[in-house]
Formats: structure tokens, sequence, C-alpha cells
């Protein structure tokens, strides 16, 4: 089938040349949805810390009775070969994407909890949670200025390089924040995280109050902001090291096949740089015309399937 969409979408911009029309007859409907969720094994919640057995009691799952996680017990599909650990599951944060732009309306949430949750980019929400900040007073150097913020900076540490400069303070957690009238309206009018006590650990329920614990990182519309930097948005989880550099918007326009319906642009997203932890960086900005046509030629090479990486792994 992907392959039959290689030839119907090359086709159709060979016959239309030098216009491109948009989603090239592989667009996604304006409703489509799509999520991925990010669980971690309750051996490896405890062994990162994100969680601790406060009570040692076997028939609760360890849990912060503040800010709960949702849990879920994953077990193998009968006759899976599939190599993970069963048992309890966590959830730590959430990608999502709608369809309501052109080019998809990319979101991350994460738990609260998750440590270094606003490393590298900072967490950005206009619209949930704020936070208390305060700033020195220019006109007054013994006082400071406070007020709300929907940004969270990341954490720094004092540095003696030179005057001015700071270093990052990785793996830390962040403060909580304020949450709006409208959200909190909007949580009591879905029912979401209101429902009663207590909850099945073993299957998220809507009404779980633990998805009162989630907070978004940001939000991405665009490949670059107005003073022409590129965008960025990424997890501490799904893009843990490489957060500092990932864009949903960058890989995700990669997502292609060729004409055998194979992935059509290897490496999905890494552009074969390292950070300074040794992790593979990705792209970000804009798309590259060499991605989809052959170098200094109009044969298509790979057409784009509209930014859903996952059609390659249906079934």
């Amino acid at each position: 089938g992907l392959s039959k969409l290689f030839n119907q979408v090359a086709g159709e911009a060979k016959n239309s040349r030098p216009y491109r029309p948009l989603g090239q007859g592989a667009a996604y409907p304006a409703d489509a949805l799509m999520f991925k969720v990010d669980w971690v094994p309750e051996a490896t919640m405890l062994e990162l810390g994100y969680i601790a057995d406060i009570d040692n009691d076997p028939s609760t799952p360890p849990q912060d009775p503040d800010n709960p996680y949702v849990t879920m017990q994953i077990n193998a599909a009968h006759g899976s070969d599939t190599p993970f650990q069963q048992g309890l599951y966590y959830l730590v944060a959430i990608t999502g994407a709608s369809k309501a732009l052109p080019s998809w309306h990319w979101y991350v949430f994460e738990h609260v909890n998750n440590l270094g949750r606003c490393d590298y980019n900072g967490c950005n929400d206009s619209y949930g949670y704020s936070t208390m900040v305060s700033t020195p007073d220019p006109t007054n150097a013994n006082q400071e200025i406070v007020f709300n913020s929907n940004f969270i900076t990341p954490n720094t540490e004092s540095s003696q390089l030179r005057d001015g400069v700071s270093l990052f303070d990785l793996g830390k957690r962040y403060p909580s924040g304020n949450i709006s009238n409208e959200l909190a309206l909007l949580f009591k009018k879905t029912r979401v995280g209101y429902g009663s006590k207590p909850v099945d650990p073993k299957m998220p329920k809507a009404g779980d109050p633990a998805w009162r614990s989630y907070r978004m990182k940001g939000t991405q519309t665009a490949y670059y902001n107005n003073d022409g930097s590129a965008t960025v948005l990424g997890s501490s989880t799904e893009e843990g090291g490489f957060d500092n550099t990932s864009s949903c918007m960058s890989c995700h326009v990669q997502a292609s096949v060729d004409a055998q319906g194979a992935v059509g642009v290897p490496g999905i997203g890494f552009n074969g740089r390292l950070s300074l932890s040794g992790i593979p960086t990705v792209v970000n900005g804009h798309p590259n015309i060499s991605d989809y046509y052959d170098r200094g030629t109009t044969q298509q090479m790979a057409v784009r399937v509209d930014m859903v990486w996952g059609i390659l792994f249906s079934y």
C-alpha cells in the first residue's frame, strides 16, 4: 500500500510542477489526532528516583501522595515475542499532535515530578499553570519585582568561567505552579482527574486524580521563531539527551516512504552529530529538499506521509 502511495503522490507532484499541492495526496483529515505515551516500569522508576516506596506496602504501588503517576499493568500479548518487562508501568510523558493546522499542532506533557522536566529549554504553558518568579528591580538594587510567569526557566548554577556565565544544573525537580481558573474548570466539567478514590492502579481511568499531576512542557506550530531561531520541543524522557535540539515538526516532516514503501529518509530525524553527552542530536528548522529529491535533479526519491512516522509500524 505504501509503494502505491509513493507512485500516486510522485505522479501528482510531477504533473503539477513547479507547484506543490498541500499534502500531495497523503493528507490526514482535519480532525485527526495522534498521541505517543512513555511508560516506564516500576523498578526503573525506583532506581532513577522518580518515586520512592514510602510505606513498603506490596499491595499498593509506590507513589507520591501529592502528585501520583497514572499507572497501568502491561502484559505481553498472547503469543508475542516482544522482549519487554511485564508488570506495572508509570506514565511519565505524553506527546500529542492535532491536524487542526496543516503542519499539525504539536504539544508535550510531562509529570510534574519528572527529574529535569524543564532542563535546557524550560517549560512554557500560557494557559494552564503559572509560577511566581522574581527579578532585580532596576530602580532599586535592594528590592526585587515578583510576578506570575507562564515560563519556567531551566535550572542553572554559577560558573567561575567568567562574569555573567551560568551552567545548567540538570536532573532536578521543578516547581508545580498554580493552576489557572480556566483549566481547573475544564477538568471539573469533563470530570478528568476528579473521580472517586481508590483507583485501580492496573488500568487508567479518566477520573483518576493522577491526571492532575501532569504539566504542559510546550507547544510547536512553526519551524522558526520570529527572530529566525529554530523552534525546539521535546520531553525529558522521549527525547532525553537530545531534547535541546529536538523539533517535533522537523523530525516528523521527514516521515516518508520510497518507491518500495520503505523508510524514505534514513536516520529518522538524526543528523549524525553528537551532543555534549555523546548522544546523537536531531534536525531542527526547515525541511531539506534533498531528503525527497535526488540531488541536483527533479527525480523524486521519497514522498511524505503527512508527518506521521507511525504509518510505517502499523499492521
